[in-house]
């Protein structure tokens, strides 16, 4: 979710977005890489996400996570509740040629909770739903964008890829596991669309297709491919109501799983 497109905020512009998102898998698998036998995994996670322009060509970007998780095995269940994985990062911004923007995004994955905590539960611990993996990741990603036509609709076209390296720092687990995660490429493809009413925004929809790949063999190292689509609907100058749908079609060491969001977000 923490990823500024090409189009940065202005100098003392805003756009927050406090949100829901209900993530839905038929089974789950634990950060050292072991799916769990018979497990059906549901999460919530409630989240604040804001982009804050800094100056010119220059945005903050923040996104603060609340996590409640759980595991059904059968009639058994185990949950867990807390802080997920920040995201803080600055993205820095051009219009090459005066029309097409570039963005470079350097973010970091910082972990609110301490895994080691489930180690209290001896062998099972591994059933409970841990908040993340554990560890600090680093990413560089450049995104570059287009508006467009599709017919009487404005609209956009956007790219992103780069490079997110997987750190041994465990500042998520206090208990060090001896595990060492693999770097990968984080990639995405935006196509979207802006209605419009007698000069005014209606709202947007928009389809995405996203995902992360890992460079080398791993066992324990999520990887992914997702596709989505949302919709914003304005509701009032700057106020508008956001939904939307993912489902990933492709993962290694990850429960495949279906998304539902919801978020009311404010464009100052």
């Amino acid at each position: 979710a923490a990823q500024a497109g090409p189009w940065l905020r202005g100098p003392g512009e805003l756009y927050a977005k406090l949100g829901d998102s209900r993530l839905r898998a038929d089974r789950f698998v634990a950060p050292d890489g072991r799916p769990q036998p018979g497990a059906t995994h549901t999460s919530h996670t409630a989240s604040l996400y804001a982009e804050i322009g800094l100056v010119e060509h220059l945005q903050a970007v923040v996104l603060l996570p609340a996590v409640a998780a759980r595991n059904d095995f059968g009639e058994a269940r185990t949950t867990q509740r807390g802080l997920g994985d920040a995201q803080l990062g600055l993205a820095l911004g051009e219009e090459l040629g005066g029309r097409l923007p570039v963005a470079l995004l350097l973010s970091a994955k910082l972990p609110l909770y301490d895994n080691a905590d489930l180690l209290a539960y001896g062998p099972s611990g591994s059933r409970f739903p841990a908040l993340g993996d554990g560890q600090v990741d680093l990413t560089a990603l450049v995104s570059a964008g287009s508006g467009l036509r599709l017919g009487p609709l404005p609209g956009w076209a956007a790219l992103e890829a780069g490079y997110r390296h997987r750190s041994a720092w465990w500042m998520g687990d206090s208990s060090l596991p001896d595990r060492v995660l693999v770097d990968g490429i984080p990639w995405g493809v935006e196509l979207g669309v802006s209605p419009r009413r007698l000069e005014r925004e209606l709202g947007w929809l928009q389809l995405r297709a996203s995902g992360l790949f890992n460079l080398g063999p791993s066992d324990n190292t999520r990887a992914w491919a997702e596709l989505s689509a949302g919709l914003g609907l304005r509701l009032a100058r700057g106020l508008s109501f956001e939904m939307g749908a993912g489902s990933m079609f492709w993962g290694q060491n990850t429960a495949l799983g279906h998304r539902l969001d919801a978020a009311l977000s404010l464009r100052i």
